[in-house]
């Protein structure tokens, strides 16, 4: 089985031109609108959810912390937190995912932060030939006047629209840990057999 891919990712960003779905586009060029100046960042309170209902339940305000370093989920929408199957709100991003995708989204979001600028990323994942991936929009925000960049505004969508849940995502996984587990235990008896 070792030409065999049960497991892979990629990761890639993409142009700001590119952004997709349509409510991820329309929530950029909010942003954009809100903005003051050209280098200017909008603050917080510059935007309204109300004025992008159609993303509100795919986004999600992160609080940038500084002593020590980390960011943590202020506000998460429901479609979020179902995709997620739990509601990260008041946690930091390396209390909820593994070393490496924390790894990851501290690297996206300090990328946002350092520049000062948007990004759009799309991820995807295969296990066991099942296609999953999702699109993320990181919108740098302002507290206040001169502020540093101290908010991020996230908006992330499936790249499909059949994935709503996290039982989706997390059966494929849990089928591909039972494989694996199985691969081991033959493994080991295969180890075994040459005791014998």
């Amino acid at each position: 089985m070792s030409g065999f891919k049960i497991w892979s990712r990629t990761a890639e960003y993409l142009s700001l031109n590119d952004i997709r779905p349509p409510p991820l586009a329309q929530l950029y060029a909010y942003w954009q609108k809100c903005r003051s100046s050209d280098e200017d960042l909008p603050a917080q309170q510059d935007l309204s959810l109300r004025e992008v209902p159609e993303c509100m339940g795919n986004l999600a305000l992160v609080a940038l912390e500084t002593a020590p370093a980390g960011a943590r989920y202020l506000l998460v929408g429901p479609a979020l937190k179902k995709l997620l199957g739990a509601d990260p709100t008041g946690k930091r991003i390396d209390e909820i995912y593994s070393r490496s995708i924390a790894r990851e989204v501290y690297d996206a979001f300090g990328r946002a932060a350092r520049d000062r600028t948007p990004s759009f990323y799309q991820r995807d994942f295969e296990i066991l030939g099942r296609s999953f991936g999702y699109y993320r929009l990181i919108l740098p925000l302002r507290l206040g006047e001169g502020e540093g960049v101290r908010r991020l505004l996230v908006g992330i969508y499936p790249t499909s629209d059949r994935l709503t849940e996290a039982d989706q995502w997390r059966g494929a996984l849990a089928d591909l840990e039972a494989q694996e587990r199985k691969e081991d235990e033959m493994q080991r008896a295969w180890l075994r057999s040459f005791a014998d």
